[in-house]
């Protein structure tokens, strides 16, 4: 993996200006944000004034064109292919290219299996899963002051005390998506997708025949093996290589910055009060100081009360949904990204995305019977069907799941978008190397195809012990994708 935005750098403010927004916007609805309500949420913050002071940011305000590596495609990603500024439309989505049209939330997180998809059962055997949730309470934030944030940091864990609200509901905010991520099982969403998809009767990729081991049970597993690998490579990542600070580390670091005790963190003064003074002429971080110095006395808080010290005059410190802050990992990448863009990569590859016939033409969800397009209607207790909702392809709306996965970590305030991106692209590829692998350990000639996180039309071929990749038809370019996001 390419190394993880700097601090100091433009696009660490950027990246840590879309975690305060993402903070103040947490007990907002998805449909809000996208279409940027102009009223205040409960932060007294509106989802277009977050976006007008992200836009404000220099990285933001770039040009793709002119940023260098790995900066400029995880900008390019964001904005889309006709570029311009952040809209409700683009923010907070820019992981996979396929999950940019429709509603924010993939219908993989919504929906049941065929027959009773508006009640978001699963069919699971003989028994079924509930696509609603256990969540958190709005507008209870942890770790804002500083004595809470430091107890943490010293190695306090009081996830137990964690307070939950006693219905489960269908995920409406960026505060509920947390709270999925937080208590979710590696391969389940991706399980779960793959469980409405054939209860749909959606067939086996035609490439692969009869070869044995392929049909639902070989998929099913393939998302449990996958999921696995895919963590581990991410650990070694993590620990052995980038060891990168998590957001509420560079929270405290702006925090000393922003109250004149810079001088605390030695050589890299200079960096943060650069970044810093970016940062505050976005107005984003008042607002998260006063959403700080009201967590401090909610009463429901189990943290509230604990306060600061007498030379922070404001706290910038990143309100965090989970009361035990970040995992005790490294953050780059995020392991919830790899692990969802590994499985999504095995369900693309494993099952038809293309029309019979039709080349690389990707199948609609209509086409295959889940015609409807829903989203949690206020308050969550059921789905609604969205007005005037685009056609939506199974790709898509996978590419969009695994996004929603890798992103929840941002609605939490425990992960970076460059942690999502890069994680999303880390798993992707090792689901390609373990397919190789399986392809060829059967012996027979057998293909795989599908659509990448970045667009690519990829196609392994395995013609007895060995297997074949092409990118968009070629072989050649296959190498060049495997490394696309690697140093160099």
């Amino acid at each position: 993996m390419a190394p993880a935005p700097r601090l100091g750098s433009n696009e660490l403010a950027a990246e840590m200006a879309e975690l305060y927004g993402l903070a103040l916007l947490r007990d907002m609805r998805f449909c809000d944000i996208e279409a940027e309500a102009g009223s205040p949420g409960p932060a007294g913050v509106s989802p277009a004034e977050v976006i007008a002071a992200l836009n404000r940011l220099e990285h933001f305000a770039a040009e793709p064109g002119d940023l260098d590596g790995q900066a400029h495609r995880r900008l390019a990603v964001r904005l889309g292919m006709g570029g311009g500024p952040l809209s409700g439309a683009s923010a907070f989505r820019g992981a996979a290219c396929g999950a940019r049209p429709g509603p924010y939330l993939s219908q993989f997180l919504l929906q049941g299996s065929a027959g009773q998809a508006r009640s978001g059962r699963i069919a699971y055997g003989a028994q079924s899963i509930d696509q609603r949730c256990t969540g958190f309470p709005p507008g209870l934030d942890y770790m804002g002051d500083w004595h809470s944030w430091l107890d943490v940091q010293n190695g306090a864990d009081p996830a137990g005390l964690q307070v939950l609200r006693a219905d489960p509901l269908f995920p409406e905010t960026p505060r509920d998506l947390a709270a999925h991520v937080r208590a979710d099982r590696p391969f389940q969403a991706g399980l779960n997708a793959a469980l409405i998809l054939l209860s749909y009767g959606l067939p086996a990729d035609p490439g692969l025949g009869a070869v044995a081991g392929c049909g639902a049970p070989g998929l099913l597993a393939a998302l449990a093996d996958v999921s696995c690998l895919a963590l581990e490579a991410m650990q070694r990542q993590k620990s052995g290589h980038h060891r990168r600070a998590r957001p509420e580390k560079i929270g405290g670091v702006l925090t000393l910055a922003a109250n004149g005790r810079g001088g605390r963190l030695g050589a890299e003064e200079g960096a943060a009060e650069q970044m810093a003074a970016a940062l505050g002429a976005t107005g984003l971080p008042a607002a998260v100081a006063a959403m700080n110095a009201r967590s401090l006395a909610q009463v429901a808080n189990p943290l509230a009360g604990r306060g600061n010290p007498g030379w922070l005059a404001a706290s910038w410190l990143l309100p965090q949904a989970f009361i035990e802050g970040s995992p005790m990992t490294p953050s780059y990448g995020s392991g919830h990204a790899a692990a969802a863009g590994a499985c999504v990569t095995v369900i693309k590859a494993c099952l038809s995305m293309f029309r019979a016939g039709g080349g690389w033409q990707d199948r609609t969800m209509a086409g295959i019977g889940m015609g409807g397009v829903f989203r949690a209607a206020a308050g969550g207790t059921l789905l609604e069907a969205v007005p005037d909702a685009p056609e939506l392809t199974v790709t898509g709306e996978l590419d969009k799941l695994a996004a929603n996965v890798a992103m929840g970590g941002m609605m939490a305030g425990v992960s970076y978008h460059s942690d999502c991106f890069d994680g999303l692209r880390f798993g992707e590829r090792v689901a390609v190397g373990m397919l190789r692998a399986r392809l060829a350990a059967r012996g027979g000639p057998a293909s795989l195809r599908f659509r990448s996180f970045d667009g690519d039309l990829v196609r392994l071929v395995a013609d007895r012990a060995e297997t074949l990749a092409e990118i968009n038809g070629s072989q050649d370019a296959f190498a060049g994708w495997w490394t696309r996001d690697q140093p160099g």
